[in-house]
């Protein structure tokens, strides 16, 4: 299983953090492993999806619950797919002028001893997609500034 976390702060409110990922449509923007996706349902705080996550050589297709809680947490879990377990959490926390923003990726390969160490094998992968993503937010930010 991976289990990464990753922290960095913002300059801005929370809610201009929160409306950079606030849909699955500006999340794709930022983590382009969602690639193509098909939206099978979409409401106020919950959206989901169908698309196939790129692993090197392999698209593990799988079906995606969005979920947001307005300015506290986005989170991206696996209701369906070829994961045992998948789940991408983004949490939101002011402190004065700026904004601590954590993401949460925990990923759980199926088979058994093979999936653990394709976990380990995937682990320094995934970690830089979502420093790669943090980055995209960070740009995100800047440009929407004035």
């Amino acid at each position: 299983m991976i289990d990464i976390q990753i922290s960095r702060t913002y300059q801005g409110t929370v809610a201009e953090l929160f409306g950079a990922i606030d849909t699955v449509h500006k999340l794709a923007v930022v983590k382009p492993s969602l690639g193509r996706y098909r939206t099978a349902r979409d409401e106020a705080g919950l959206q989901i999806i169908d698309t196939a996550l790129p692993y090197v050589f392999l698209r593990l297709s799988t079906r995606l619950r969005y979920t947001t809680n307005t300015e506290k947490y986005c989170e991206l879990e696996q209701i369906k797919g070829s994961f045992s377990a998948y789940s991408c959490r983004y949490t939101f926390r002011a402190s004065g002028a700026s904004v601590a923003l954590t993401v949460r990726l925990m990923v759980s390969f199926p088979l058994g001893p093979i999936g653990f160490l394709l976990g380990l094998l995937f682990a320094p992968l995934e970690k830089f997609r979502l420093s790669r993503e943090l980055s995209r937010i960070d740009a995100r930010m800047r440009s929407a500034r004035p």
